[in-house]
């Protein structure tokens, strides 16, 4: 999964950059009607967050599973379990939280909601003696 960012002057073409989001790869199950892996990204503390559904070779069952990743830890996380089909993410972040939403087929269609504190990241200087 990939996002295209820009920082400024985004009018300019050139200032649009491909960033690397998912360093898994996922797939989607063809058997089943939704045949592309769907994401969502939102911007919190100044990380970006991509959440999608997808399968994996892994999986014993191939059922879509929310995943999501974030641009300041890169760390992919399995939102839901595999045995359950899972799609459709949608993002929104305020101030504190990261809020999310997605779709469960377990018999009929379910709307899931979870919510998560934005992590804060503290940078202190470094000094070094030589």
């Amino acid at each position: 999964m990939h996002v295209v960012v820009c920082a400024s002057e985004c009018t300019n073409a050139n200032k649009w950059a491909l960033q690397l989001t998912s360093p898994q790869f996922v797939s989607n199950n063809l058997n089943l009607p939704f045949d592309s892996v769907i994401g969502d990204v939102a911007i919190g503390r100044g990380c970006i967050y991509t959440y999608f559904h997808g399968t994996s070779t892994d999986f014993s069952e191939k059922k879509e599973i929310i995943w999501g990743v974030s641009s300041c830890d890169r760390a992919m996380e399995k939102v839901t379990d595999h045995t359950v089909r899972s799609n459709n993410p949608s993002l929104a972040t305020d101030a504190e939280w990261i809020h999310l939403v997605y779709e469960q087929d377990i018999t009929g269609n379910h709307i899931y909601y979870q919510r998560g504190k934005l992590p804060t990241y503290i940078y202190l200087p470094a000094v070094l003696k030589q």
